[in-house]
């Protein structure tokens, strides 16, 4: 009893030096994705009600969407992010649970003895009752008063973890909404340029009707042009595929509801690459901010502050401290125990040589996330870089030589120095040319997706599988021409 005062009233200022978060975490969240988002996140339901966050998406789809607003309508619309939100709520519930010290457990034992009969001095039976006898115990865990600093190291821990692993699920849903951006934006691209196409090669299949019907152009020629205009017609029906396809992963990625997920507006065309590159932050730099490693390391603490007590626990058993009250006849008996599982069979040994084996394996998960955050930062830097320069050629170089050679075919198609089939091909190399620059401006908005969000602190897992989607995913089709 006197170990365990001490034991109490250390275990109750501890508990009360805990301090959980009123906002869940969300205030921190909020700080961390700040580089992540134009504007401040909110939490709907939280920080903002239904109702203000559907008029803002209904402000933000008003007009064409941008990066900013894409992004912001991710926050406010997306039903998946907002269940990350609240399993940081309940994270932050579990961590005020795992902060307050047990309960302790009460026992009572109540007997109501039978009377006895006696004779009085006249010879009659008389009954005489005795007093009600009981014992009141109460008991408690004393490991769990012992070994409560590491408990509330390990429950600090725990939401640590969840709190960086919910801020890297936040990028993650941002990133992904920016791709299918880009991804729609240079669909529509492509669908102008396939509509382009198609009306210019109908224009000159038309022409080439009207010369074949007067004699001047000969059958082949004419057919020519027409299987150009049929191309050019398959053409734009991929394109309109690829266009409605890829809005719809826009709207999955925002999460918009079916009523407003045809309220979206593309406009304009990629924007031209900055005419400065972006400097690479040093390794070390990327390693501080990165929120994967945070979350691992979060994760080995807190298995690190469960697994002293874990050892205790698998050799010992529940171990428990006693003391009882005891009522019989009146008079009051005090006393108390400790109790301890007996180890016979099992002594644990194989429950710490799990632990023992689980940390090992998060240690050399977490060294494997660093060498791939490195190793990543470094690829996906070589080709944002490769994809600026190609983007930079395309413009500076192939485009323009590109309309000189169709516009020198074309002046020599009409002095008759070439034939229409020489014309049709530099009319095809003319468009392939175009679908190359608008999937080379693409390629370069995604690779600096996938790197920004590295650098934000996203996963290196992620970030690489979205840029090898990239290199296989966008040109399908634009070998046909």
């Amino acid at each position: 009893m006197k170990l365990f005062k001490p034991l109490l009233l250390s275990g109750l200022l501890l508990s009360a030096c805990v301090s959980v978060p009123k906002d869940s975490g969300f205030s921190e969240l909020a700080e961390l994705t700040a580089p992540m988002l134009p504007a401040p996140a909110e939490w709907v339901g939280e920080t903002i009600t239904e109702l203000e966050a559907g008029d803002r998406i209904s402000a933000l789809l008003s007009s064409p969407l941008t990066e900013a607003s894409v992004a912001e309508i991710t926050v406010l619309a997306n039903r998946d992010l907002r269940a990350v939100l609240y399993g940081l709520k309940a994270a932050s519930g579990d961590f005020a649970n795992d902060s307050s010290l047990p309960n302790p457990f009460i026992t009572a034992l109540f007997i109501d003895e039978p009377g006895v009969s006696d004779e009085d001095c006249f010879g009659n039976l008389t009954r005489k009752d005795i007093p009600i006898g009981g014992s009141i115990g109460i008991g408690y865990e004393i490991l769990d008063l012992l070994f409560f600093p590491r408990t509330l190291k390990a429950a600090k821990a725990d939401f640590n973890a969840a709190k960086f692993g919910s801020v890297r699920q936040f990028a993650d849903y941002a990133y992904k909404s920016r791709l299918a951006f880009y991804e729609a934006m240079s669909a529509k691209q492509m669908m102008g340029l396939a509509e382009q196409s198609y009306k210019a090669t109908q224009a000159s299949a038309d022409t080439a009707q009207a010369l074949y019907d007067a004699g001047n152009i000969p059958m082949l020629d004419l057919n020519r042009e027409k299987l150009f205009a049929a191309q050019m017609e398959a053409q734009l029906v991929q394109a309109k595929r690829r266009l409605s396809m890829s809005e719809r992963r826009l709207v999955q990625a925002l999460g918009l509801s079916p009523e407003k997920a045809g309220s979206i507006k593309l406009e304009g065309r990629l924007r031209t690459p900055d005419k400065s590159e972006l400097d690479p932050l040093p390794v070390q730099s990327v390693m501080d901010r990165n929120l994967e490693l945070k979350h691992r390391e979060a994760l080995i603490k807190a298995a690190a502050a469960r697994m002293g007590l874990s050892d205790v626990m698998s050799f010992v058993g529940d171990m428990e401290i006693e003391a009882e009250v005891e009522r019989h006849d009146g008079e009051y008996e005090y006393s108390g125990g400790v109790g301890f599982e007996l180890p016979i069979f099992n002594f644990g040994q194989g429950k710490r040589r799990a632990n023992r084996a689980r940390m090992e394996m998060m240690a050399q998960n977490y060294e494997g996330s660093m060498y791939a955050l490195d190793t990543s930062a470094k690829i996906l830097y070589d080709e944002l870089s490769g994809a600026r320069e190609n983007v930079m050629i395309q413009r500076q170089k192939v485009l323009p030589l590109s309309n000189k050679v169709l516009q020198g075919m074309q002046l020599d198609y009409n002095a008759m120095q070439i034939g229409v089939f020489d014309l049709l091909a530099a009319k095809r190399e003319q468009l392939s040319v175009g679908i190359a620059y608008i999937e080379a401006v693409e390629d370069y908005w995604k690779t600096r997706a996938s790197y920004e969000y590295l650098l934000a602190g996203g996963s290196p897992e992620i970030a690489m599988t979205g840029q090898a989607n990239m290199s296989g995913g966008n040109s399908a089709g634009a070998g046909d021409h």
